[in-house]
């Protein structure tokens, strides 16, 4: 699922080379966005916290990812419009998924890579 602002398709140039990844939570019960550095945790019924991966582009545009669903990307101008935007894709695949069959978010690594 892409979706940005205004849901519009995102290309794949969208997603070249980043700046740094941030991993973050977003909370789906209400309009405020909370980022907490944490895996997908549910606390009741009616919400979910789940990981968000945060990337900026060469453009500057803010690029962000849910590994708890597969294709879940988005994208905005700043990070609020992107996590507004990611938490429409995320609604899109529980929509699809039950949340019983989400990904499980076991942590974020790094990995060093040896460049010419």
């Amino acid at each position: 699922m892409l979706a940005g602002a205004g849901l519009g398709a995102v290309t794949p140039t969208a997603f070249r080379n980043g700046g740094g990844g941030v991993i973050g939570g977003l909370s789906r019960n209400d309009t405020k966005t909370n980022v907490y550095f944490s895996g997908m945790k549910i606390q009741n019924k009616k919400t979910l916290h789940l990981p968000i991966l945060v990337e900026q582009d060469e453009d500057g545009v803010y690029i962000v990812s849910c590994p708890s669903f597969q294709g879940c990307h988005s994208y905005g101008k700043t990070i609020d419009e992107a996590l507004t935007n990611i938490g429409e894709v995320i609604d899109m695949c529980l929509e699809e998924i039950p949340v019983r069959e989400i990904n499980r978010f076991i942590g974020f690594r790094e990995l060093e890579v040896k460049v010419a």
